[in-house]
């Protein structure tokens, strides 16, 4: 007996019942052979605030966070640096990771990040901290999506003397979708001066402490692909010293590596 694939009525052809098993195999089997993406909420910004006023830091609603970045720079040796404490919602001093600082040694501009992961977070979130007060401003802001392990990558740097421009140093994240926060403090005068930032970075907060003619900056990105990165901060006006820092954070979809899953069933 032969075997007909089609059969032909005029210029119109029917596929037969096993045409279109080996089609509807054939599309199946490419659409479920392409990969697949293991996909995650990677991070979310939801409130930042920043303010030059002494002990605690501004108040932030921290609701529905699991990750806290708090920005401090200030004019003075890094052993001026103040210390948190226990924060206006019972976490602990110990519970803050503190990076940096990062300072020339002498008087001048100066860097640090704190960063909490998991605790408490809710309304009125404020943390008081010890040390020379008036001198310091503060960038709080607060993210959901973190990893429970979030810091990964950090770098930083000072100017020796009186620069326009500076950059953290050369960081690399080790995954996909993690967030990237640059910090800038510039030890100004006058207090007119603007500050700009490029690799793609977007300015979150940049304001001026009414002493010392000094201002901060803070900027980030969130990377899709992890590749290395080394924000340029550029002044205009007349040069002064400069310090800056960088780090970058896992996400929870950071942690999976971006790993591609293939799944094949048996076809027709």
């Amino acid at each position: 007996m032969r075997n007909r694939e089609f059969t032909r009525h005029g210029y119109i052809w029917t596929p037969t019942r096993r045409d279109l098993l080996k089609t509807a195999g054939g599309v199946l089997a490419a659409g479920l052979l392409a990969p697949r993406v293991a996909r995650a909420a990677t991070f979310t910004l939801l409130r930042h605030v920043a303010a030059n006023s002494p002990s605690p830091t501004p108040s932030i609603d921290s609701t529905g966070a699991d990750l806290l970045i708090w920005c401090h720079t200030r004019r003075g040796q890094s052993t001026y640096v103040e210390t948190p404490r226990t924060d206006s919602l019972g976490n602990l001093a110990s519970a803050y990771t503190k990076m940096g600082p990062y300072n020339n040694g002498g008087d001048n501009a100066t860097v640090v990040i704190y960063v909490l992961q998991g605790g408490t977070f809710g309304s009125g979130h404020t943390i008081p901290y010890g040390g020379p007060d008036g001198l310091g401003a503060e960038f709080v802001s607060v993210w959901s999506g973190s990893a429970a392990s979030p810091i990964d990558q950090s770098a930083g740097s000072a100017s020796a003397g009186n620069v326009s421009t500076i950059q953290p140093g050369s960081i690399t994240p080790t995954m996909p979708n993690e967030l990237v926060i640059a910090l800038l403090s510039d030890h100004a005068y006058p207090t007119d001066r603007t500050h700009s930032v490029d690799a793609s970075m977007t300015e979150l907060d940049n304001i001026a402490s009414p002493e010392y003619y000094y201002r901060g900056m803070v900027a980030y990105t969130i990377q899709t692909a992890a590749a290395a990165i080394n924000p340029t901060f550029t002044a205009t006006g007349t040069a002064s010293p400069l310090a800056a820092m960088i780090v970058s954070f896992k996400s929870t979809s950071s942690t999976s590596g971006g790993k591609v899953r293939h799944r094949v069933i048996g076809g027709y």
